[in-house]
C-alpha cells in the first residue's frame, strides 16, 4: 500500500513539473513575442512618424524626413512641415484642410472679410480661397530656409517657388521711386503650439 501512494506521489510530482515547466516555457514564447512586436514597431516608428512628429537638428541643422501621407496628422507635425504642408495645401487650393493649419488674427479674419464683404457666412475656408484666387494671395509651395523652436513659439523663414521652379520676389510696387524699389525673397514666418499642435499665425503676402 505504502508503494502504491509512493507511485501515486511520484506520478503527480511528475505532472507538476511538466505543468510549471510548459507554463514557464509559454511565459518565455509570449515575452519574446511582446519584444519582436514592439522592436517592430519601434522601427516602423524610428522609420516614418519621426518626420511628422519632430525634427533633427545637427549641427543646427534642420532635417525634414519625408512622411507618407497617410501618416500626416495636423496637430503632430514640426514646425516646418506645418508651413510645407499649408502651402502645399493652398497651392493645391484645398482649403479646407489648409484650415487646419492655419490659425488668423481678428485684424486678418476682420480685413479678409471687409475685402470679400459679398460672402454673406464667411468661413475660414472661404476667406483662404478669396485670399487665394481673387485679392492677390501668394498661395505658392515653399522652400525652408531656416528654422528656430522653443517650447510653444516657432520661427521659420522660408522662400516661395514658382510653377516655373524660381523663387518668387516680391517687389514695391503702385507708382514707388525705382530707388526706393523693395526686393524680398525671404519671408518670416511664426508659428504658435495651441491646444495640440503647430499653427501658422500669418497669412502669406499678396500682391495688389
Amino acid at each position: 500500500m505504502r508503494e502504491k501512494n509512493h507511485f501515486i506521489v511520484s506520478i503527480l510530482f511528475i505532472l507538476l513539473c511538466l505543468l510549471l515547466g510548459s507554463a514557464f516555457f509559454w511565459y518565455i514564447y509570449q515575452n519574446n513575442r511582446a519584444a519582436e512586436s514592439i522592436l517592430k514597431y519601434e522601427n516602423a516608428f524610428d522609420s516614418t512618424q519621426l518626420g511628422a512628429a519632430d525634427e533633427l537638428s545637427v549641427d543646427n541643422n534642420v532635417v525634414n524626413v519625408d512622411v507618407p501621407p497617410i501618416l500626416f496628422k495636423p496637430h503632430s507635425m514640426s514646425p516646418t512641415i506645418t508651413v510645407e504642408k499649408l502651402f502645399q495645401l493652398l497651392e493645391n487650393q484645398e482649403y479646407e484642410e489648409a484650415s487646419q493649419f492655419i490659425v488668423l488674427s481678428d485684424e486678418d479674419k476682420n480685413m479678409l472679410i471687409s475685402w470679400n464683404e459679398d460672402i454673406s457666412s464667411p468661413t475660414i475656408p472661404l476667406l483662404l480661397k478669396r485670399y487665394c484666387e481673387q485679392n492677390g494671395g501668394i498661395c505658392l509651395s515653399v522652400n525652408i530656409v531656416s528654422s528656430t523652436t522653443s517650447t510653444s513659439t516657432a520661427e521659420v523663414v522660408i522662400q516661395f517657388i514658382q510653377q516655373d521652379g524660381t523663387v518668387f520676389v516680391f517687389e514695391s510696387c503702385c507708382g514707388a521711386d525705382e530707388k526706393d524699389t523693395l526686393t524680398i525673397d525671404t519671408f518670416t514666418y511664426q508659428l504658435q503650439y495651441i491646444q495640440d499642435g503647430w499653427r501658422v499665425t500669418s497669412l502669406p503676402p499678396y500682391r495688389p
